[in-house]
């Protein structure tokens, strides 16, 4: 079977926690990045 389905990934093994350090780091320094939210792209992916 799938390693994930024997042992379901966590949050740091997704790399959320990365993620959320890189956006933290750009919003000090008054960069935030754009945020796509995932159902809009896909109704208008144009």
């Amino acid at each position: 079977p799938s390693f994930d389905k024997v042992v379901p990934p966590s949050f740091l093994e997704l790399g959320f926690a990365d993620l959320v350090s890189i956006y933290s780091e750009l919003c000090e320094l008054g960069k935030p990045p754009p945020i796509i939210d995932a159902a809009d792209l896909q109704e208008n992916p144009e």
